[in-house]
């Protein structure tokens, strides 16, 4: 009996492989990023000039570590980049548009949108934070947040880098 365990426990291993491959297969769905927000709390004590490039470099790195780790592929927004800007321009932040990134989403043809900002509690203490939408009924299927010690580039790229990596750690590839 134990040599039948022996070759039929490799046997066994391929199979149930194969089916969580199966599982998990195919393409990975489609994902519109929004440019990130940022909640500042301390805008009136301490001046932040680095914010929009921070918030673009994040976008960014956050975009191609979901293409990168085979979570989504991620939609270029030129064609929706007039109606972007509309909504940009309506409101504070994306975070508060009430569906508008939705409408947004569905114009693009993507599955998920992802909403991302940072809050600066003060500039040794933020947070960044990242919101898995479905385009189709505006259900939240993901929140994350990596807290950051530092106000500089290369805490703002580490955290970003941990979202990626313990999405793909904890298998959230076909939220």
């Amino acid at each position: 009996m134990r040599r039948r365990w022996h070759t039929l426990f490799p046997w066994m291993l391929a199979l149930w492989l194969a089916g969580i491959a199966a599982a998990h297969g195919g393409e990975p769905r489609t994902a519109l990023v929004l440019d990130f927000d940022l909640i500042d709390e301390q805008a009136d004590v301490t001046p932040f000039p680095e914010a929009p490039s921070r918030l673009t470099m994040v976008k960014a790195r956050i975009s191609r570590g979901l293409e990168a780790a085979g979570i989504y592929r991620i939609a270029d927004p030129a064609p929706i980049a007039a109606e972007l800007e509309r909504a940009q321009a309506m409101y504070t932040t994306l975070l508060d548009c009430k569906g508008c990134e939705l409408d947004l989403a569905r114009q693009l043809g993507v599955e998920r949108i992802v909403v991302g900002w940072v809050q600066r509690v003060s500039n040794l203490i933020l947070n960044l934070n990242i919101e898995v939408r479905d385009a189709a009924t505006g259900a939240t299927l993901l929140n994350k947040s990596a807290d950051m010690r530092g106000n500089n580039d290369r805490s703002w790229q580490r955290a970003a880098d941990f979202l990626i990596r313990d999405m793909a750690e904890r298998g959230q590839r076909d939220l």
